[in-house]
């Protein structure tokens, strides 16, 4: 399970992780702390890849 998957940091794990054939959860927030768009951008190859469940999720503190 990655956190913040769709960040800078988060893809490039995401990537890396699929790439050693590893199945990962990516979890992100899509938090309007970032452009959506560039969030979105960061995960095109990754939504649609058979190893990879995107899943977006806000933290229990911030739906408070």
């Amino acid at each position: 399970m990655i956190t913040g998957a769709a960040g800078f940091v988060g893809s490039h794990l995401t990537e890396r992780c699929l790439r050693l054939g590893w199945q990962v959860r990516a979890v992100d927030a899509f938090t309007d702390y970032y452009d959506r768009s560039l969030k979105q951008r960061n995960v095109e190859g990754l939504v649609d890849h058979p190893r990879c469940t995107m899943i977006e999720r806000t933290p229990g503190w911030a739906a408070r």
